[in-house]
Order: structure tokens, then sequence, then C-alpha cells
């Protein structure tokens, strides 16, 4: 039902006048940026020898991405030593288990989950 549309896409998109001149219009491109290229890489360099040469980067709405990363990190970090201390017994103790070990998973339970909620609701990581 749909080969002739795609018969004729295929025909179409695999034309040789229509490959030429897309060839040629890269090829102009091409030849456009060859020319100018040594005048700009003279220009960085001259400014890079005369200490002149800063870059700039700007991020944009990185900060909510960056504070879930460290609320990932810290909470991650809070359930490997809070784990350590369980499985060492560290003190103190009740009935043999360490009560910071199982207090810091808890909480590291219960972080987590609000980081997983807040990431599934916002549907996108960086938000």
């Amino acid at each position: 039902m749909l080969e002739p549309y795609r018969r004729q896409f295929v025909t179409r998109r695999l034309n040789p006048r229509r490959l030429l001149r897309r060839l040629l219009t890269a090829a102009n491109d091409l030849d456009e940026v060859a020319a100018g290229l040594p005048r700009l890489a003279r220009d960085v360099m001259t400014l890079a020898r005369r200490q002149q040469f800063a870059v700039n980067l700007r991020h944009q709405h990185l900060e909510p991405s960056v504070n879930r990363l460290v609320f990932g990190m810290m909470t991650s970090a809070l359930f490997l030593g809070s784990s350590l201390m369980w499985a060492s017994e560290a003190p103190p103790l009740l009935f043999g288990v360490s009560v910071f070990g199982i207090v810091g998973c808890v909480a590291s339970a219960v972080l987590g989950y609000r980081l997983f909620r807040a990431i599934q609701h916002s549907g996108k990581l960086e938000e």
C-alpha cells in the first residue's frame, strides 16, 4: 500500500542531480571555511601570545541538576557510612544492631526516595 510512496521518496532522495547539488553546496561551504580559517587561527594565536585569550563559559539552568547531584551523593555517602556502622556493630547497640547504622540507613532511604520522587515528578533530571 505504501510501497509506491516509499519508492518515490527513495528515488527523489537519491536523485543524482539532488545529490550533486548538495555536494556542490557542501564544497562551497567548506571552501568558505577553509579560506577564513588561517586568519582566525592567526588571531587566536596572537591573543594567546599576548595572554589576552579568555574563554567565557555560560551555563543555563544547571543549578537544579547540580543540587540533585550533590543531594544524591550526600544520600549515598550517608547510606554507605551507615551500612558500615551497621555491619561493624558500632556502638551504641540495640538488640545487637548499631543504632546509628539503622537510623542512617533509614534516613538515606527516605532521602533517596524523596530524590527519586522529585525527579519522577518533574519528568526531567534538570528541573
